[in-house]
């Protein structure tokens, strides 16, 4: 299980989360992957070349959202693995962002397959799988009505991706990056109140966000304002 905690500063607004992130090195697209554990997600773990966990703070200083990952596991053969987890993170980066063009240019065509199944129309977006609007109660309704409202639904769902993704790859650009090898360490030395340096301007920072810590940004108070778990 996985618990995720919002935080919010009431006043400078930012708002930064601890979520117990972990990522990997995939070494075959030479990316890494962040993700959260859980049951489908355990095993992503295992046989990793690299793998550590993942945090997030903002620089006072820089004002940027400083990303730290610390290296926990590393396999023999990998040699310079902060050098190689900042070159996943970069292609991750640039594959994300063509994915979310991939998915503005998908809303731009729009393409769509209309079916007639006992009384109702279907409308399918091929381009994405989960985008299939079935009419079961208004078999009265045109083609021309059908595929009107279908477009409408699309363009709702997809514009709600589209801005939410935007969103994370900007936070993404604007970020400082900080990579630590800690596969020295054992996990039984995490301190949450352990700082860092940022990387660009040297300005020191708590590595993790909790009730303990003080707004990175302002140093006011930092607020819990969500705590949500996931299975």
């Amino acid at each position: 299980m996985a618990i995720v905690e919002i935080y919010k500063c009431m006043d400078c607004g930012i708002e930064l989360k601890d979520d117990g992130s972990v990522f990997i090195w995939d070494s075959d697209l030479n990316q890494t992957k962040d993700f959260l554990i859980l049951m489908m997600t355990h095993d992503w773990l295992h046989g990793a070349e690299i793998s550590g966990d993942v945090s997030e703070t903002c620089c006072r200083i820089c004002g940027k959202f400083l990303k730290i990952y610390s290296i926990r596991e590393v396999q023999d053969d990998v040699k310079n693995p902060c050098e190689v987890v900042m070159e996943g993170i970069k292609n991750y980066i640039a594959n994300y962002g063509r994915e979310l063009e991939k998915l503005k240019c998908i809303k731009k065509r729009a393409k769509y397959i209309v079916t007639k199944e006992e009384g109702y129309y279907v409308v399918e977006f091929p381009e994405l799988e989960h985008c299939k609007y079935s009419y079961y109660f208004f078999p009265e309704m045109t083609k021309e009505e059908v595929i009107d409202d279908a477009l409408n639904e699309f363009n709702e769902e997809i514009d709600e991706m589209v801005e939410g993704r935007d969103e994370t790859y900007q936070k993404y650009l604007n970020s400082n990056y900080l990579i630590i090898d800690n596969s020295d360490r054992s996990q039984d030395d995490y301190d949450p109140l352990e700082k860092v340096n940022c990387p660009e301007c040297g300005n020191e920072v708590y590595k993790y966000i909790n009730h303990d810590v003080p707004c990175p940004r302002c140093g006011k108070e930092l607020l819990c304002i969500n705590h949500i778990c996931y299975d």
